[in-house]
């Protein structure tokens, strides 16, 4: 997968870079709306749903690669 295509979750199956399991879990336990992206790995500016996939990256020139906390971990575990 190329920077700049979403794609499904089957084809990240993994966590963002530099983010660790139990920062995800924090996060997904909050009330900020935590989203992070599979590509670069920062945290999404603003609220993101829980179950969102291919949100764009706050890094306009990353792509749509955000994933809600709660389905990172979904995807994680699965």
């Amino acid at each position: 997968m190329k920077q700049g295509e979403p794609g499904s979750w089957r084809e990240y199956k993994k966590l963002p870079p530099g983010r660790t399991i139990t920062e995800i879990m924090n996060a997904s336990t909050d009330d900020r709306g935590a989203g992070f992206c599979l590509v670069c790995g920062e945290e999404r500016d603003g609220f993101t749903e829980p179950d969102a996939e291919n949100y764009p990256c706050s890094d306009p020139d990353c792509g749509n690669h955000v994933f809600g906390a709660e389905q990172i971990i979904i995807m994680f575990v699965a």
